[in-house]
């Protein structure tokens, strides 16, 4: 057994606290399509005593959102696997009530508001019962582990669209808090890979096909990155902030490639290169570091040229200019090749990052 990672308690909202019952391991799902083929709009999973808002929830899951954060290569596991196994942990059960009411938010404006509490009120139960709950990561937890933290932290993305202009709050702490959790939703994908070897949810450890076998990163694009470790060795003093910059360059280089060579895929990522994720570039981005800015900044040119997940979208554009206008003078030119790649509008397999 693994010993439990830390998962984001500082993000979650406090103001709405509650114990959540125990749900019985199992449910019952009635549909006239089969396995293979989309579900209708009416399919329902019947999990019993559930209320009905969170029955609400789990068939939106099953129907909509399950479909919208993966391929048809590890659909089986996001529409029929994931709410089965979420169901056998309530902590991982209210993860996914909570990112299934963030896509109600994004698809419904008129709910907007009230499917954000809500999504708060299921996450704070998530995390605090995960904490309460999971002392180990064993073969018996590890899917609905890695299930809740790709949850939580996919959710807390997309909450950055919704923090900054509800709270007033800096979305460049917001973002520095978020990537940390997603450095340590990384370590757990880590921890948890010998486990998932060996159970249903295998397919997440595999690639998607490659959508396009001759794709190559643009030369221009790796000049970039180059341009980062320049600055790296010429503007970081200490030397353990300069091997921490060098890693995470090393590792923007690595997502670039991916979001070019598996545009459908993105699960791969989450365990591939986490040793690549020093938590000390977190704080450095939290100390306001310029380079860490930089490089965040590019870091959301790749972003905008990904796949389009819903959960995804927005805040790129909003930490870009946050991190335009907290640059002095002397930093802008730094960000030339980032400006062009934000302002190019192209397709979203990005013939702005390919050769």
């Amino acid at each position: 057994m693994l010993d439990k990672p830390s998962i984001g308690g500082d993000l979650v909202s406090t103001r709405t606290r509650s114990s959540s019952q125990l749900l019985r391991p199992g449910f019952t799902s009635h549909d006239q399509h089969s396995l293979g083929a989309p579900p209708g709009i009416g399919a329902t999973m019947s999990i019993p005593g559930i209320e009905p808002g969170d029955q609400e929830l789990m068939n939106h899951f099953y129907n909509i959102t399950s479909l919208s954060i993966t391929d048809a290569s590890k659909r089986l596991i996001w529409q029929e696997l994931a709410p089965r196994e979420a169901v056998c942990h309530p902590w991982a059960f209210q993860a996914l009530l909570s990112f299934t009411a963030l896509h109600i938010a994004y698809l419904v404006p008129s709910r907007k508001e009230s499917s954000h509490l809500l999504a708060m009120k299921h996450q704070t139960r998530a995390v605090t019962l995960f904490n309460k709950s999971v002392a180990k990561i064993d073969k018996e937890n590890c899917n609905s582990i890695v299930l809740f933290s790709a949850l939580t932290t996919f959710g807390e993305v997309f909450k950055l669209n919704l923090t900054a202009e509800e709270n007033g709050t800096d979305i460049l702490e917001d973002l520095s808090q978020v990537f940390g959790l997603f450095g340590r939703m990384r370590a757990i994908w880590v921890s948890c890979s010998h486990l998932l070897k060996t159970s249903k949810f295998a397919p997440l450890l595999e690639r998607s096909p490659r959508r396009d076998p001759d794709a190559r990163l643009a030369p221009h694009a790796y000049a970039a990155f180059a341009k980062l470790e320049q600055l790296n060795e010429a503007t970081a003093n200490d030397p353990s902030d300069k091997e921490t910059y060098s890693r995470i360059i090393e590792w923007l280089v690595h997502d670039a490639e991916n979001v070019l060579l598996y545009p459908d895929d993105w699960s791969p990522q989450m365990h591939g290169k986490a040793e690549s994720l020093p938590a000390r570039f977190f704080q450095i981005l939290q100390e306001r570091d310029p380079l860490s800015f930089v490089i965040m900044a590019h870091y959301c040119v790749v972003v905008h040229h990904c796949q389009k997940l819903w959960c995804m979208e927005g805040w790129r554009q909003k930490v870009f200019h946050a991190i335009v206008r907290a640059l002095d003078d002397s930093w802008q030119p730094s960000l030339a090749w980032a400006i062009e790649g934000m302002s190019f509008e192209g397709k979203w397999t990005g013939p702005f990052l390919r050769a």
